[in-house]
């Protein structure tokens, strides 16, 4: 709303916002993806109904606008890594920036969680003794919600990978912590400490490394498509992975 719709909108009276207007706004975005226009729209289209809810006599300009339809060949391509090729950029990555990164990107190859999952996930979501994890919540733009984005809260058995992974990382969150440079509970953290509310700086360090190693450069979401994909491939049932990773209702 911030960076779109308002600085065009201006002190303009809510009732008096046109179709017109938000039209020639959404149409200023025309590099934007279908997706991003259509997260755009939705946001705004929130909102409206939000607002019109005080003035239901009144049409809604909002919901005129028409979201980009999303064909198969629109959606991001699926390439998992091979396991070669994720141990070599995970062991970069914590090479060229650190344990706290390193580790973070490394849980991901591991559990399949989605990055809005795993920045949201706090240190007593992690149960030790049975080797699970809490997947209850999510952070996506800085924002904390209350539930996943399929809205289905879910207790994920950790590959002993992920478990070594995280018993490690622990040790590093209570070294900083006895040493007051952490004071919350969140599980993964920048490097100075300080909790995760975007991951524009990890992915341009994930970019760089793959880079470096001169491996074609993928988005850090594959590492999700590479776990389940990991998981059919040594046998798993197909169930199992779903439930561990599911796709959005």
């Amino acid at each position: 709303m911030d960076s779109v719709w308002r600085p065009p909108l201006g002190p303009l009276p809510f009732l008096q916002v046109r179709y017109s207007s938000l039209l020639k706004i959404a149409l200023r975005y025309k590099t934007w993806s279908k997706k991003t226009y259509n997260n755009k729209i939705s946001v705004l289209r929130r909102a409206f109904e939000f607002g019109y809810r005080d003035h239901p006599d009144h049409p809604n300009p909002a919901w005129a606008l028409k979201g980009a339809r999303i064909r198969q060949r629109d959606l991001p391509r699926i390439d998992p890594f091979r396991i070669q090729d994720a141990e070599a950029l995970i062991a970069a990555i914590h090479q060229d920036w650190g344990e706290p990164q390193g580790n973070f990107h490394e849980f991901r190859f591991f559990t399949g969680l989605r990055p809005s999952e795993e920045i949201a996930l706090n240190v007593r979501d992690f149960d030790e003794a049975d080797g699970t994890l809490s997947v209850t919540k999510a952070r996506v733009y800085g924002v904390d919600k209350n539930t996943t984005k399929t809205h289905e809260d879910r207790v994920i058995q950790l590959c002993p990978r992920a478990i070594a992974i995280l018993k490690r990382h622990l040790v590093f969150y209570r070294h900083l912590k006895a040493r007051g440079r952490i004071n919350h509970d969140q599980l993964f953290f920048k490097d100075d400490g300080a909790p995760i509310r975007n991951l524009g700086h990890f992915v341009k360090c994930w970019r760089k490394s793959s880079e470096r190693l001169g491996l074609r450069v993928r988005r850090p979401y594959c590492a999700r498509h590479s776990s389940v994909s990991w998981n059919l491939m040594i046998g798993k049932n197909p169930l199992f992975v779903v439930r561990r990773a599911p796709a959005r209702a």
